[in-house]
This record gives structure tokens, sequence and C-alpha cells, in this order.
């Protein structure tokens, strides 16, 4: 599911979203994606947060634009894996 779709679902008055068996649903199937991201995101910046402890104060900015780069592409591709373990969509 995209995330606008994802937002507009989470965001959901309480009544909609409860409302009948397929809405709640729904609803449950989304809130599930949700935390699977927020899990990936959490660990991965975590991750960042070792890494830049690690290093010196003197770092080279197109050297960690580009460490941060494939740090986001590893992260969009653990977000799509959860999303594929737990049936949800992009």
């Amino acid at each position: 599911m995209g995330d606008v779709m994802l937002y507009g679902v989470l965001r959901m008055p309480f009544d909609m979203a409860m409302g009948g068996e397929i809405a709640r649903r729904q609803f449950y199937s989304r809130a599930q994606e949700a935390a699977c991201r927020l899990e990936v995101a959490e660990a991965r910046l975590a991750e960042i947060d070792a890494a830049l402890a690690s290093r010196p104060a003197e770092v080279d900015p197109a050297h960690l634009l580009r460490e941060v780069l494939a740090v986001a592409v590893k992260l969009r591709t653990d977000i799509d894996k959860a999303l594929e373990r737990t049936g949800g969509a992009r």
C-alpha cells in the first residue's frame, strides 16, 4: 500500500475505522504494516547513530552522504521485505 493510503487508513476517524468487519481488518492490516516500518526504521537509525558516534569529528561530507544514502536504500529494501512477510503492500 502506498504511503498516502497507509496514512489515510491510520488517520481514519474511529467510527469509520471500526464501523464494520472489513474496515477493522483493513485498519489492523495497515497498523501491522506501520509497526513493521517503524521497527525497521528504528533499527537503522540506531545503526546510523552508532556509526556516527564512532567517527572522528572531521568527516568528509560527501563520504558521509554516500553512506547515509546507502543506509536509506537498505532501509527501503528492509521495509519491502518486512511488508512481504506481513502481507502488506507498498
